[in-house]
């Protein structure tokens, strides 16, 4: 639980910069905090696809990632710009589809971490699609 309190307190800092810009889109602590924190938290649920976790310990890492993934985006959905029906929309899929692979985590089961995993990556393509981080 120590490692999920860090993780959220460094969120807590850089979600400080990212509120108060009039932008998000154009804010670079957003691409930092996606960088830094979201992308590393991603990329633990994603690499089941490829190499499933051996032991208990292994699949306690890629549930607590999803769990953090799902926590980090409730404060992306915080930033919205403008349009706060697609980004919502976009950051609710993320959202439910993160705890879905936390409850497939949970239960050892690389196909469907897998297979949400590809909608997972889907929702966050999308999502950079709509709002692209722009230069500042």
């Amino acid at each position: 639980m120590t490692y999920y309190k860090a993780i959220l307190a460094c969120v807590a800092v850089i979600f400080a910069e990212l509120v108060f810009a009039d932008d998000a889109t154009s804010n670079p602590a957003l691409k930092q905090f996606m960088a830094t924190v979201v992308a590393p938290a991603s990329n633990v649920v994603f690499g089941v696809a490829n190499e499933a976790p051996k032991d208990d310990a292994g699949w306690a890492v890629v549930e607590k990632n999803a769990l953090l993934l799902a926590e980090l985006a409730k404060q992306i959905q915080k930033m919205s710009p403008a349009d706060h029906d697609a980004w919502d929309r976009q950051v609710g899929l993320l959202i439910e589809r993160a705890s879905i692979a936390a409850t497939a985590a949970k239960s050892h089961d690389a196909d469907k971490i897998s297979d949400i995993g590809n909608d997972i990556y889907e929702t966050c393509a999308g999502c950079h699609t709509a709002y692209p981080v722009k230069p500042k």
